[in-house]
């Protein structure tokens, strides 16, 4: 027989545990020495215990503590998590509504129509993952989100080039050629899909280092949900962009600036063409704000979902 001091589960008590724990006495389980979820057996229904078993991803644990509740669940799907006061129905898959993002392509009072949200649905989508991505996260069904991310992230690359587009233009004479915002929309489109795919894979790697039963399909819908970080960044960059352009009109206006096209370094106080400015600043808001918020959105999801089972 196993003990807790190996982090294998004492079956005279009945218990295993998930990961690995130090723990000094015999049957004691390994999340009162390092905070790893266990599971407990069922021993009237005569099932043994293995150690180290790894659940399937549709087998319900507590979506907090990692407790197996599988029977409870299934049985009653009510009362609350033994180990940490949960109610059962959070972690219960059939209880989950889906977030607004997934909501945003049903009809009203019917099934869902389509995976691609209309543009009302998108925008009440997006506020609210800014307004409470927790919630949003923990309601999340995490069932064909991939389309969601192709449309945040183009969505992104319209604004972010759009914007600087109409920045540079304002800044640069008519007979001078603009290719910032190209740049800009390239950049994003390419960048943000692999950084994207990148973290989803992260994540299931982080939640195995942590003893976390993060499934593949929870991973991407968790990173299908951060893109919303992508767009944020793409407005506050095109603000930047928007912004800069309104401040060399007036410092030019002034005549505190005087611009003559290219060459606006060597007569002015402008030591960058209005082109690359504008596109730094589209960047920047896109690939630095918009990274931050689109990591921020994904531990959140991550410590939502660390322990939530797929639906069946």
């Amino acid at each position: 027989m196993g003990s807790g001091k190996d982090g294998v589960g004492d079956r005279r008590q009945g218990v295993e545990t998930w990961g690995r724990g130090k723990c000094g006495k015999r049957g004691q389980r390994a999340s009162l020495c390092w905070g790893l979820p266990t599971a407990q057996e069922n021993i009237d229904s005569g099932e043994a215990a293995r150690a180290g078993r790894a659940f399937s991803r549709t087998h319900v644990l507590c979506v907090r503590c990692g407790y197996d509740i599988d029977g409870a669940v299934r049985a009653v799907s009510a009362g609350s998590c033994p180990e940490c006061a949960l109610g059962c129905e959070a972690s219960d898959p059939r209880e989950r509504v889906g977030s607004t993002l997934e909501r945003a392509g049903r009809k009203r009072g019917g099934e869902r129509e389509s995976i691609i949200p209309d543009l009302r649905g998108l925008m009440a989508g997006v506020w609210a993952m800014v307004r409470m991505p927790r919630a949003e996260f923990g309601g999340m069904r995490a069932v064909r989100s991939w389309p969601m991310r192709w449309v945040l992230i183009g969505l992104a690359a319209v604004v972010a080039g759009a914007c600087a587009f109409v920045a540079e233009r304002s800044m640069l004479p008519p007979d001078e050629g603009a290719y910032g915002w190209g740049l800009a929309t390239a950049f994003v489109l390419m960048g943000c899909p692999v950084l994207t795919g990148m973290e989803s894979v992260g994540m299931r790697v982080i939640g195995r280092t942590r003893g976390w039963r993060l499934t593949k399909r929870n991973a991407q819908a968790i990173a299908d949900h951060a893109c919303v970080g992508w767009l944020v960044g793409a407005m506050v960059g095109g603000v930047l962009a928007v912004g800069s352009a309104a401040l060399f009109w007036y410092f030019q206006f002034d005549g505190s600036v005087s611009f003559d096209g290219p060459q606006a370094a060597q007569t002015s106080t402008l030591f960058i063409d209005p082109a690359s400015l504008c596109l730094l600043l589209s960047l920047f808001g896109v690939f630095v704000i918009g990274l931050l918020w689109f990591e921020w959105l994904c531990w959140l999801g991550m410590q939502a979902r660390k322990f939530a089972a797929d639906e069946a």
